[in-house]
């Protein structure tokens, strides 16, 4: 099991990880199953296996839609030069704010050390930061202008050791 399997498994333990609202649940015992097997499989078979999880990731964009409208208030698309704002988005899981804030102008992209979110995005040309593992640094030697860490995995009140070593 990757480090983001084993982190949402000590999170919600055998139980579905559940936002606070209710709306969002992760698939925590699925994710550690197909975590166990997805080398095994053939490329076809993984993305049929992998499509729960697309879902639940693109079940959160009304969500990510109102966290990239926070983004463009507080960073413009443009840069004063003329180029575009870079953002790279920290546990991006399948894209989604990325795709957002690049249809939005930015030059986004994700980050993920999930072995099976870096394979999809791979499988699918959707580019991605691909770190070895989250505590390997550096995770990338590109430049950004705006770096985020938008999940219900870690937040600003850093009740996990690997929150607080992130966002420090």
């Amino acid at each position: 099991t990757d480090t983001f399997g084993r982190f949402l498994a000590i999170l919600g333990g055998r139980l579905r990880k559940e936002s606070r609202d209710g709306r969002f649940q992760w698939l925590v015992e699925e994710w550690r199953q197909l975590g166990d097997i997805h080398e095994g499989l053939s490329n076809e078979s993984f993305l049929r296996s992998f499509e729960p999880f697309v879902r639940k990731f693109e079940d959160r964009r009304p969500y990510l839609e109102r966290r990239a409208a926070v983004i463009e208030r507080l960073f413009p698309p443009k840069r004063d030069s003329g180029r575009k704002c870079s953002v790279l988005e920290i546990a991006s899981g399948c894209d989604v704010l990325p795709s957002i804030l690049r249809a939005r102008g930015y030059d986004a992209v994700g980050l993920d050390a999930s072995p099976m979110v870096v394979r999809y995005c791979k499988l699918k040309n959707i580019e991605v930061v691909a770190p070895k593992e989250w505590d390997s640094s550096p995770w990338t030697h590109r430049k950004f202008d705006v770096v985020t860490l938008i999940c219900f995995a870690a937040g600003p009140d850093g009740k996990t050791e690997w929150s607080r070593r992130a966002l420090k």
